[in-house]
């Protein structure tokens, strides 16, 4: 269209142009009527599976698409699961939430630097640095005063906690309705602190700013 515009508003338009044009426009029809139906067909199912993702989760999935592909699949595939309403186990979701986490904070902080950091010191009973002090590394790089940085520190531990103590519970079957509920409310709150930690940590919140990694990564 811009084409056609640009000929039709030149000087002396040559019908031989205007119709070149038209043509290239017209073999175009069909790719886009294609992706029309398609577009609308995914907005539908999504609508469908209570997944009509708000502007954070859509930030989100964009921007861990162009930085950790294998992050943003595992956060989407949670927000589908979250999403039904006749699920019977939480486990799946809780885990693909950790994951995306996980990977985000591997991608922005690898575990050397990290560990190189003076006076790093790693966590009782650990061999590599934990969640929490990738994303402290992480604020703490960007400049984040200290008080701000106790908010996601303590979400980031609070993911972590709850994700594994729910991959190790097991379900009681006389219990098990109330457990799920339970377990499904968890999964939904900590998916609420994880959308806080990602926007600090991908920055969302900050207009032009481009992430990448803080170590020897780059995105």
């Amino acid at each position: 269209m811009q084409d056609l515009l640009r000929a039709t508003n030149g000087k002396a338009p040559k019908v031989r142009q205007l119709t070149r044009v038209l043509v290239m426009a017209g073999n175009l029809r069909t790719d886009i009527e294609v992706c029309i139906n398609q577009a609308l067909g995914e907005e539908a199912l999504r609508r469908a599976a209570g997944t009509d993702y708000s502007l954070t989760e859509k930030k989100i999935i964009d921007t861990l698409s162009s930085l950790v592909p294998s992050a943003a699949l595992s956060y989407s595939q949670a927000l589908l699961d979250v999403a039904q309403a006749d699920r019977i186990s939480f486990r799946g979701p809780a885990l693909e939430l950790r994951e995306a986490l996980r990977e985000t904070l591997d991608h922005l902080a690898p575990d050397d630097a990290v560990a190189a950091q003076p006076g790093f010191k790693l966590e009782d009973d650990q061999k590599k640095p934990t969640m929490r002090q990738k994303a402290l590394f992480i604020l703490r790089s960007r400049g984040m005063a200290k008080t701000a940085l106790e908010a996601p520190r303590d979400a980031v531990g609070i993911i972590e906690g709850s994700t594994s103590s729910l991959a190790r519970s097991v379900y009681s079957r006389s219990a098990l309705s109330s457990h799920v509920a339970q377990t499904g409310a968890e999964v939904r709150q900590f998916k609420m602190y994880l959308d806080s930690v990602l926007s600090d940590l991908l920055q969302l919140h900050v207009s032009g700013v481009p992430v990448s990694g803080t170590g020897s990564k780059k995105a």
